[in-house]
């Protein structure tokens, strides 16, 4: 998989990075578009210093086409179904 990885104030790179391994209760999301918010630019030139995630990736669409997690008769999601992450 591609993640847009911060490497320090300024610094920005897509890389190849193995996708994660998913647990019992999990779900895994394949991400087809993503972009990159206020925040995120606040966090890349050096402004939120004190929160910096290595990966950036907060506003995304993507499908779910597997997942570990057992959904209950009252869940809203299902194998197949796109998502929008903020």
């Amino acid at each position: 998989m591609k993640a847009l990885v911060y490497h320090g104030k300024d610094s920005l790179a897509l890389e190849e990075m193995e996708a994660p391994k998913i647990s019992e209760g999990e779900a895994l999301i394949k991400v087809h578009y993503a972009g990159i918010c206020g925040s995120d630019l606040n966090i890349w030139h050096g402004a939120l210093s004190r929160i910096v995630p290595p990966i950036i990736l907060t506003s995304s669409v993507g499908r779910l086409p597997s997942s570990r997690a057992k959904p209950k008769a009252t869940s809203r999601w299902a194998i197949g179904w796109s998502w929008s992450l903020s």
